[in-house]
């Protein structure tokens, strides 16, 4: 009987040992390459009206992920701040290094148009105490990936990201960018600790 324990204890530490498990950090954002083909969870926070506009286009699409939409700001209005945003639920975020990345494809862009990305860390009560400093000016002709990290202070509870299409202040200005796969996270991918040897002996004294 004991031999047959020490064959199935052998087994299973040799499963242990060379299995890993290999798991992908989860996206605290909600509808982050916009294939469900509405804005929503993101909301358009400041500067929207009828020459400044955040839709969702399709069939392109940034190269990070399959699918056929993403976001397309759009801004003809001078002086203007189109911004587009989404806030994570509440106690989703932690004190820690916070992982980003994004696709981005410039539209037209004219006359002191620019493109800025930024990333906040809140408190429980939603005031700012930390960021990834302001990103941009971003000025990709085709499809670009940009990634990168950030540390998130003590009493972060959840974040905020926000694309921004400001334009300048002199008639003509543009501003437009298409945006897609938009990721943030806490956790890189992560793998299953082994078990020893030394703990299977334990086990089968």
């Amino acid at each position: 009987m004991k031999s047959l324990r020490n064959v199935f204890l052998g087994a299973l530490a040799m499963g242990c040992m060379t299995a890993t498990v290999s798991m992908a950090a989860p996206n605290l954002l909600g509808n982050p390459g916009f294939e469900t083909g509405v804005l929503a969870p993101w909301a358009i926070v400041g500067g929207a009206g009828p020459n400044a506009t955040v839709t969702v286009g399709s069939p392109d699409n940034g190269p990070t992920l399959p699918g056929t939409h993403h976001a397309f700001l759009s801004n003809h209005a001078e002086a203007n701040g189109l911004t587009l945003a989404q806030t994570t639920g509440l106690g989703t975020g932690a004190p820690g290094t916070v992982f980003y990345s994004y696709d981005l494809k410039t539209g037209p862009t004219a006359n002191g148009g620019v493109f800025f990305v930024e990333i906040f860390a809140q408190n429980a009560v939603g005031a700012v105490i930390g960021n990834a400093g302001l990103q941009g000016n971003y000025t990709p002709a085709n499809w670009t990936h940009f990634s990168g990290s950030f540390n998130a202070p003590a009493n972060t509870d959840h974040f905020t990201i926000q694309f921004e299409a400001p334009t300048g202040a002199v008639i003509g200005s543009i501003s437009s960018m298409e945006v897609d796969n938009v990721s943030l996270n806490q956790n890189l991918p992560v793998g299953v600790k082994n078990t020893t040897w030394g703990r299977i002996k334990q086990l089968n004294r």
